[in-house]
């Protein structure tokens, strides 16, 4: 359906561009635009992977050394060293379960009878909450950190589609500037050939001195308009170089760039802009999240119930050795039942209540909201690029002509037939029959590329992962 038109493998030529060379290097090599937004990403990754870390193995080496001097004893001198394991993690039915492990040797000296001791010691805890609503909020914690990180992704991506969106317009702009410039050259030449017919005419009398001196002001004008036209150019070529982060003297831009129209109806375009943009996906999970702290928040003002179950093993021996069975006969376990009855918590649970009740239904509007914005926007651009396709075969005709009654007027100006000033009103058609046909030839690209964005399609045409590998951390 598309002309993938982004990303070639980078190969820059001395003097040539093009679009998709301008697009990779600008994301490779811009440390502006997109700054910011990196380190958004970067902090919602990092919040993710640090609450995710309390769920991650944690193995500690600990060193203690103590010395202390009594009045009736030696000097004593205590060396204890030690390693523990602990690892805490979510049961299928939203438990909290805590395993610990640990190693600890500690030898003393100095004192009447020196020793040597090892510990080794495994435990297991779990609690288990008995309400429906804390378990299922418990259960999804994870994928409430994973959701949280995926919005910071999210917009990390709409923001590299925005910037590739300015980099082709800036491109665009840039090439519409030349050509503006090419076409205020050519007029320039142009009449100053009408200068010199007049000058040949005027010598032969057959127009005045004063149609002379109107073409020599007409010729100057164009010589200011172009310096004006020049100035203009430099300033928005500085501009594009500065997006995309290089420094280039002079370059050829390609002016080939061609996006296949949309061969889709506009239900089929809002269809898969509903499937595939992402953030409907995001919003209506943050509906479900909401749902589930909302009746979390309910609970608590309801009588609640929780299982704690312990069990520990542990040693302790003047052998760096242990044996598993010696370990089992020395085991603690304990059990508990802990019931809670709210009666007066000074109005906290009916303000977390009430709050609940508010986010639950901002997200939901937030959701239908976000749903018809997305399907406006499609709707809008897609409307937009019809009524570009019919301004395009009508600009192509207008062009077509106005180029013929220019050759026509300036023929009938050699022949006396027309003055200047009207083979002037002719050529200025031409030339705003040029500049709109340029208008909506390069808008023709932009709005293909900007329905692409909105039906969620962009991302498939350029590698945002490697975006991130390369500039995130």
């Amino acid at each position: 359906m598309w002309i993938n038109f982004f990303f070639i493998i980078f190969t820059l030529n001395a003097d040539t561009l093009n679009l998709n060379q301008a697009i990779e290097i600008a994301l490779l090599n811009n440390k502006v635009e997109l700054l910011r937004t990196i380190e958004y990403y970067n902090q919602s990754n990092a919040f993710y992977k640090e609450a995710r870390a309390g769920y991650m193995p944690k193995l500690d080496l600990s060193y203690n050394y103590d010395y202390s001097k009594y009045a009736s004893f030696p000097d004593n001198r205590t060396h204890e060293g030690g390693v523990t394991l602990d690892y805490s993690f979510i049961s299928p039915l939203g438990g909290d379960i805590q395993l610990s492990s640990g190693y600890t040797g500690i030898s003393n000296t100095g004192i009447s009878n020196p020793d040597v001791t090892y510990s080794p010691t495994v435990s297991i805890s779990l609690t288990q909450p008995l309400s429906f609503a804390e378990i299922a909020y418990n259960r999804n914690i994870f994928k409430q950190l994973k959701h949280s990180r995926e919005y910071g992704e999210v917009n990390f991506k709409n923001s590299v589609e925005d910037f590739v969106i300015t980099v082709m317009y800036k491109y665009i702009t840039l090439i519409k500037s030349q050509r503006s410039l090419d076409r205020n050259r050519i007029s320039l030449t142009r009449s100053k050939r009408m200068l010199d017919i007049a000058r040949l005419k005027a010598k032969g009398g057959e127009i005045s001195e004063d149609e002379v001196m109107n073409l020599e002001v007409e010729v100057a004008l164009k010589e200011d308009e172009i310096m004006v036209t020049e100035n203009s150019y430099r300033n928005q070529k500085e501009g594009f170089l500065r997006t995309l982060g290089i420094k280039m003297e002079e370059f050829i831009l390609d002016e080939n760039v061609v996006v296949k129209p949309c061969s889709l109806l506009l239900k089929d375009c809002i269809q898969i802009a509903l499937n595939k943009r992402k953030e409907i996906k995001l919003s209506l999970e943050s509906v479900h999240f909401a749902e589930l702290s909302y009746k979390e928040a309910g609970a608590k003002n309801k009588p609640s119930i929780n299982l704690n179950y312990t069990h520990s093993f542990s040693d302790e021996s003047t052998s760096p050795w242990f044996h598993l069975e010696d370990i089992q006969n020395n085991r603690d376990w304990s059990f508990n039942v802990s019931l809670s009855f709210p009666i007066i918590d000074g109005g906290t649970y009916k303000a977390s209540f009430l709050s609940a009740i508010s986010n639950l239904t901002i997200v939901k509007i937030d959701y239908e909201e976000l749903k018809y914005n997305i399907k406006r926007e499609v709707e809008e651009i897609y409307n937009e690029l019809q009524m570009n396709k019919k301004r395009l075969e009508s600009l192509k005709r207008n062009v077509k002509i106005a180029k013929k009654a220019l050759y026509i007027a300036e023929e009938k100006f050699k022949l006396g037939i027309i003055s200047q000033d009207d083979v002037n009103r002719t050529e200025e058609r031409l030339l705003l029959s040029q500049s709109s046909l340029d208008d909506a030839t390069f808008d023709h690209v932009l709005l293909n590329a900007r329905l692409l964005k909105s039906m969620g399609e962009f991302e498939d045409v350029y590698d945002w992962e490697k975006i991130i590998e390369g500039r995130a951390k």
